[in-house]
C-alpha cells in the first residue's frame, strides 16, 4: 500500500484507496468492474504512464476483477530477494522491475530529450547571435582597446563574461518559470534539486561554446580601424 494522504490503508473487502488525480473523496462509493468499493484513503501523485491514476484494493477484490475470482497473482512483492522461486515465476529486481513499467514510456522520453536537444540548440543560437552582435558593433571600442595595448585576452573575457551572464540569467530564469508550471501538468513533474547546479553547469558551456564567433570576431579587429572614419 502506499502511503495515504488522507484516511487509511485497506484492510479489507470492499475498500479501496484511491489516487487524488481521481477526484474521489473519503466515503465515496465507486464502481470498478462491476464491485461496489468504499473509498477509505487517498494517496497523492501514485500515478503510472504520463498521469494515469491508480487504485489499491484488497487481494481478494483485484483476483476479482482480474481472474474472476480465481486464486492467481501476475506478482508477488518480498521483501528481500528469494533465493528460489517456484517453476514459471521470474524473479526481478526492483530496477528490473522499475525498467519494466516504463517500457510503455520509451517514445515519450525519447520525444521529451529530442526537443530537449532541439532547445539547446536554440538557446545557443540565441546567446551567440547576441554575442556576435556585440561584438560587430563594439569594433570600433575593441581597435581602441587594442591601440593602447589591451591584450586580446582582456577582449575574450569581456565577451566570455557576456556570454555566461546571459546563460546563467537564462538558466535562473528557466528554473523559476520551471517551479511556476510544474503544478499545472496533468502528469507528476518532479525537479530534483541536483537538476538546478547541473543545468546552470551546462549553460555556462553551451554560453561559452555560442560565444566562439563573437571572439573570434574580437581577436580579428584590426587596431588601424580606431583611426578611420566614422
Amino acid at each position: 500500500m502506499p502511503p495515504t494522504a488522507e484516511g487509511r490503508a485497506v484492510a479489507g473487502l470492499g475498500e479501496v484507496v484511491a489516487d487524488t488525480a481521481l477526484g474521489l473523496g473519503l466515503g465515496d462509493r465507486v464502481e470498478l468492474g462491476g464491485l461496489d468499493l468504499e473509498v477509505v484513503g487517498l494517496a497523492d501523485q501514485v500515478t503510472w504512464y504520463f498521469g494515469t491514476p491508480t487504485v489499491f484494493v484488497a487481494i481478494q477484490d483485484a483476483q476479482a476483477l482480474g481472474f474472476d475470482g480465481q486464486p492467481l497473482a501476475m506478482t508477488i512483492i518480498t521483501q528481500e530477494m528469494p533465493r528460489s522461486v517456484p517453476s514459471g515465476l521470474q524473479v526481478l529486481s526492483d530496477a528490473q522491475a522499475r525498467a519494466d513499467l516504463e517500457r510503455p514510456l520509451a517514445s515519450g522520453t525519447q520525444s521529451i530529450a529530442f526537443i530537449n536537444a532541439l532547445l539547446w540548440l536554440v538557446a545557443a543560437g540565441i546567446i551567440g547571435s547576441i554575442v556576435y552582435l556585440s561584438a560587430l558593433e563594439r569594433q570600433r571600442e575593441f581597435a581602441v582597446l587594442k591601440a593602447i595595448g589591451a591584450a586580446n585576452r582582456s577582449l575574450l573575457a569581456g565577451l566570455a563574461l557576456q556570454a555566461v551572464l546571459l546563460s546563467a540569467a537564462a538558466a535562473v530564469l528557466a528554473a523559476g518559470i520551471a517551479r511556476l508550471l510544474a503544478p499545472g501538468f496533468p502528469f507528476t513533474v518532479e525537479i530534483p534539486p541536483s537538476a538546478f547546479p547541473r543545468l546552470l553547469g551546462v549553460a555556462v558551456v553551451v554560453g561559452l561554446a555560442a560565444s566562439a564567433a563573437g571572439l573570434r570576431r574580437a581577436v580579428g579587429v584590426q587596431p588601424a580601424l580606431a583611426f578611420g572614419g566614422p
